[in-house]
C-alpha cells in the first residue's frame, strides 16, 4: 500500500491556520467576557461555550494531522471545519445579543 502524497506545506498550513484561529477565538473571548465589568449572565454562555469548543477543536487539529495513519487529513480538516463553525456561531450569537439587549 503506497502512502498518499499531499501538497508541500499542507501540514504546516493546517497547523498554522488552527493556531491563528485559536488566537482569534481567545482574543474575541477576552474582548467579549473580560472587558465588561458586569458579571456574566446566562446569555453570555451562548458566546463562551462555542468559543471554548472552537479553541478545543483548533487545539486538536495539529495532533490529528500529524498522526501516523493512512489519511490524517480527513479528520483534521473536519476538526478544523467544526472549529470554524463554532467560531461563526459564537460571533453570530454575540451580534444577536448586542442587537437584542444592547451592551
Amino acid at each position: 500500500m503506497s502512502e498518499q502524497k499531499y501538497h508541500d506545506g499542507s501540514v504546516t498550513g493546517l497547523c498554522g491556520a488552527s493556531a491563528t484561529n485559536a488566537a482569534l477565538c481567545l482574543a474575541f473571548m477576552a474582548a467579549w467576557g473580560f472587558q465588561n465589568p458586569a458579571p456574566w449572565q446566562t446569555k453570555d454562555l451562548l458566546v463562551a461555550v462555542p468559543l471554548t469548543l472552537a479553541i478545543a477543536t483548533y487545539g486538536v487539529t495539529p495532533f490529528l494531522v500529524t498522526r501516523p495513519v493512512p489519511d490524517p487529513f480527513r479528520l483534521a480538516r473536519r476538526s478544523f471545519l467544526a472549529g470554524l463553525c463554532c467560531m461563526l456561531v459564537a460571533v453570530v450569537n454575540a451580534l444577536a445579543i448586542v442587537y437584542a439587549y444592547g451592551l
